[in-house]
């Protein structure tokens, strides 16, 4: 079973030396576009870090981002911070009327039964754990799938060697960058990221990026 790896600068620059070696293509991206944003996204704890990633999930950015702030001050009159105790303390009347699905509601109840229960890793923990263990115990949580557990493995627990193959940008980016289609293409990705290994987080920060990269359209014309 692989250890965890800390997710700092100099990991990012033997990634970037090992993945320019390993695939002349990413390479090229990653001239493109310079140093990788390696900065993890702020939580009060590994609850509010899931809770925010079943709301913006299958939601635009800026959609998100109002359902997500309309919990926040919800919770933020009961406890000054978003976490599952704040989060036990609203109706599913009001976290409804804010927004959120009755599917995402049901997932982020579960979500909380586990921090309550002790089963829900802190991020402390899932940052220092290896990632196939910290997946494991999120998925047997109801409601939490790959797609969320990919993303906070990434975003908040800084694991350097994930690759979020559910993720339809990631896909989409492969598919521009390299070439690919087909019904075929997630096949092709998983099997391409093995050259990325053991650097798959980085390596898909960097297809991320491309998406919406003026600099890296303007080289591919």
């Amino acid at each position: 079973m692989a250890l965890s790896v800390k997710l700092d600068q100099q990991c990012v620059e033997e990634a970037r030396i090992r993945l320019c070696a390993a695939d002349a293509v990413l390479g090229k991206v990653m001239d493109v576009l310079g140093p990788c944003d390696i900065s993890l996204r702020e939580a009060k704890c590994a609850f509010s870090a899931l809770a925010e990633i079943i709301v913006y999930q299958q939601l635009s950015p800026a959609a998100a981002q109002t359902i997500w702030n309309r919990l926040n001050s919800l919770a933020a009159g009961n406890s000054g911070g978003f976490d599952h105790l704040a989060f036990s303390l609203l109706t599913d009347d009001q976290v409804r009327n804010a927004g959120v699905s009755r599917a995402k509601l049901s997932a982020m109840r579960n979500t909380a039964q586990a921090a309550r229960s002790g089963s829900l890793p802190s991020l402390e923990d899932a940052s220092a754990s290896p990632a196939d263990d910290v997946r494991t115990s999120l998925l047997k949580i109801k409601g939490i799938g790959a797609w969320s557990v990919d993303m906070f493995l990434i975003h908040y627990a800084g694991h350097p060697d994930v690759l979020p193959l559910q993720d339809s940008a990631l896909l989409r980016s492969f598919e521009r960058i390299y070439g690919v289609s087909g019904q075929n293409a997630r096949e092709t990705l998983a099997d391409h990221s093995l050259k990325w290994a053991p650097f798959r987080s980085i390596a898909s920060r960097y297809l991320w990026a491309a998406v919406d990269s003026p600099a890296f359209r303007q080289a591919r014309r």
